[in-house]
């Protein structure tokens, strides 16, 4: 019965299951030695390096990591500001060679436009006063003809009042005895027992008046005095002063000349 349970707890295999197998020995366990069992090995742990050297090992493995084409940060900076030159030189001359032209064409335009107005203003202005020219001629074609002819007897006796002034001049160099019949008449005025007389005339006048002094009764100083104009004189004792200028009587005269002429043609 024994046999009978033993086989079927046996277990079959069959031949298309069979692999090789591998025989083994059981360890000798008789004497004093033990035997451990065979475990798997393991890899031997390196010893530690110093914490410099791993700094060192890290830095070379950075080095080595690192790759060649990166550009560092002060790299970067001066590739940027090479690029922003040069693009600031090509802006300036692209900017010179496009504003050239601009700016001629612009001068021109704004020097034509000065010109013109220059001589348009400088014409205008001669316009003007050739418009201005032309009225008065029309103004004066269109005055009547009483105010003309006041205009000429104006002319007229501004003329004659010249010629009298050279007429005279001419009278009083060429005829001395005008200027001694003046001083006869003069000292005539004087009152007796005036004085020493004294007469003051014109430089030119003096050899004309000292044959008279030569000539009276009493003492008399005749001098040369250049303020006083040809034909004038001037006596004058302690006490008497007569004097005669011709140049302002003749002044006189011409200022009354023009006066009546103005009363007899107010709207002159």
């Amino acid at each position: 019965m024994s046999n009978k349970s033993g086989s079927e707890g046996d277990v079959r295999i069959r031949s298309t299951d069979a692999v090789a197998l591998t025989p083994w020995t059981l360890p000798e366990v008789s004497g004093d030695h033990l035997v451990a069992l065979e475990t798997k090995s393991q890899p031997k742990k390196k010893p530690a390096l110093p914490e410099a050297d791993l700094r060192d090992v890290g830095l070379a493995l950075q080095r080595e990591k690192a790759p060649k084409d990166v550009v560092t940060v002060s790299e970067a900076e001066s590739i940027r500001k090479a690029a922003h030159q040069e693009g600031l030189l090509q802006g300036l001359v692209e900017g010179r060679e496009q504003g050239y032209p601009e700016g001629l064409e612009k001068g021109l335009l704004e020097g034509k436009e000065q010109g013109y107005q220059d001589a348009l203003t400088q014409g205008q202005a001669e316009i003007d006063q050739a418009v201005a020219n032309l009225a008065e001629m029309v103004q004066a074609l269109h005055q009547p003809l009483a105010q003309q002819g006041q205009t000429l007897e104006s002319l007229i006796s501004g003329l004659v009042v010249k010629l009298s002034r050279a007429v005279i001049d001419v009278e009083l160099n060429t005829r001395p005895e005008i200027i001694q019949n003046s001083i006869r008449d003069a000292l005539q005025q004087l009152p007796q027992g005036g004085g020493a007389l004294t007469i003051e005339v014109s430089p030119a006048d003096l050899p004309h008046v000292e044959p008279i002094a030569g000539r009276l009764s009493f003492p008399v100083s005749v001098t040369a005095d250049g303020s006083i104009s040809p034909g004038s004189f001037r006596l004058h004792t302690s006490d008497s002063l007569i004097e005669s200028d011709i140049q302002q009587q003749f002044q006189l005269l011409s200022e009354q000349l023009f006066a009546s002429l103005t009363q007899q043609n107010p709207e002159a």
